[in-house]
């Protein structure tokens, strides 16, 4: 092969790949790594909260993630080893046990 036919062939395959969907690679891989890059550190009132999620250390991320929905759909991650947010969990599982 020449180096023109090689430079066609890769031209061709890079061209293949912008053309493609790769939109579920992308969602496949979030799942692998830490959600929280900014972490939150003032008190945020439980009436702008619309959903909070805790998801557990593990082997997509070594530390617990606290993400908050909030009203205006914004997420937002709050540090967990802040005092009020250790109140904030304690207090949703104990509704969740209730």
């Amino acid at each position: 092969m020449n180096s023109r036919t090689i430079f066609i062939a890769l031209t061709l395959l890079m061209l293949s790949g912008h053309l493609t969907d790769a939109r579920a690679l992308g969602l496949a891989r979030t799942g692998l790594r830490c959600k929280c890059i900014n972490i939150n550190q003032t008190f945020i009132s439980l009436k702008y909260m619309k959903n909070i999620d805790i998801a557990p250390r593990g082997p997509h991320c070594p530390k617990v993630e606290i993400i908050v929905t909030l009203q205006k759909r914004k997420e937002v991650c709050l540090n967990p080893e802040s005092p009020w947010v250790k109140k904030l969990v304690k207090r949703l599982l104990k509704r969740k046990d209730q």
